[in-house]
């Protein structure tokens, strides 16, 4: 067994294993092989085509991809070593953040939170790294991946009932190959990526790439049970940025764990516990902020229509929603 790096396609760069003795079909990517014995890649050099992004892993399950390889061209960010400084400066800011919910999404408001806060310590150096199922990015990248045949995703023994088409958390490099992910879904701490990777069980396999912070969100097709990528990001901002969508989410978030632990119960609101999206839907309309359907409705600024009271049963409800939204506002949300 010898491990390689595989190219397949203009721009994309796999991480695979050849396999000795002849390789069966697909076997050339030892993820998708059916007849390849699984073994630790250990890869510290860059990939044939060149990468600014050596984030070799170990982890079977997952793919690197490098973002040049996305049709819409978001730039690859260099992955630039901090010095002991700018880490100092780092941790420093991560131990002054509040503690977030326990939640089962809202992956993307975390890490923005969190990338905001370490971007100016770091020097700009920090950025995003994103995992997304292979089914998920088959359209937004060069060339097509294989997926499970009744579909990719990721699941998190840490969020029981999880299961993501993709999660993403900031992250910074500490040293030449040593990426560092803070993913407040686990841990306040900087874990090396391996050891995050290791975290999730890839059903149908994974993609791995980084993206500059300032992605948030990305466009895409399909419905809730299957989401395909556009290859086209947005930033956070326009309706995003006005209707504070990551400050909503937060709040969602924290509600969800409340309502889940036994507060609130005579709240309707309750039905949406499991559900953060849902739960931002129903109660968004009694905030005074504008709802994302007005803003994309109505792209010229208007004046807010005036609120109704949020229902009576839902009063306290209400008012933990508008201090979380209120404080996640005031971190830049």
């Amino acid at each position: 067994m010898r491990h390689a790096w595989v190219v397949l396609g203009i721009g994309l760069s796999v991480l695979g294993t050849a396999c000795e003795g002849g390789a069966p079909p697909g076997c050339e990517v030892a993820l998708y092989g059916p007849g390849c014995v699984r073994a630790p890649v250990n890869v510290a050099t860059t990939p044939p085509g060149g990468t600014q992004m050596p984030l070799a892993t170990s982890v079977p399950g997952v793919t690197i991809v490098p973002a040049s390889s996305w049709r819409a061209q978001p730039p690859s960010p260099a992955v630039v070593p901090l010095t002991t400084i700018e880490e100092t400066a780092v941790r420093a800011a991560l131990a002054q953040l509040p503690a977030f919910a326990p939640a089962v999404n809202g992956c993307e408001s975390r890490a923005h939170v969190v990338f905001n806060a370490i971007d100016a310590p770091s020097q700009h150096k920090a950025f995003k790294v994103w995992v997304f199922t292979t089914s998920a990015v088959s359209r937004a990248i060069a060339v097509d991946l294989p997926a499970a045949p009744n579909g990719s995703h990721i699941e998190y023994g840490g969020a029981p009932g999880s299961s993501w088409n993709y999660h993403v958390a900031a992250g910074y490099a500490a040293g030449p190959g040593d990426v560092r992910v803070v993913d407040a879904l686990m841990s306040s701490e900087p874990q090396r990526l391996d050891d995050w990777l290791r975290k999730f069980t890839y059903v149908g396999g994974a993609v791995l790439t980084v993206l500059p912070g300032d992605r948030y969100l990305f466009q895409s097709t399909g419905g809730p049970a299957h989401v395909e990528l556009t290859g086209t990001f947005w930033g956070y901002d326009g309706c995003f940025k006005k209707t504070h969508d990551a400050a909503k989410s937060l709040a969602a978030e924290a509600l969800s764990d409340a309502v889940l632990h036994g507060k609130f119960p005579a709240c309707s609101w309750k039905s949406f516990a499991h559900d953060a999206v849902g739960l931002s839907g129903a109660f968004s309309p009694f905030l005074a902020e504008e709802t994302f359907a007005e803003c994309i409705s109505t792209p010229e600024p208007t004046a807010i229509p005036p609120r109704p009271a949020a229902p009576s049963d839902c009063a306290e409800a209400a008012s933990m929603v508008r201090a979380e939204v209120s404080a996640w506002e005031g971190r830049g949300l």
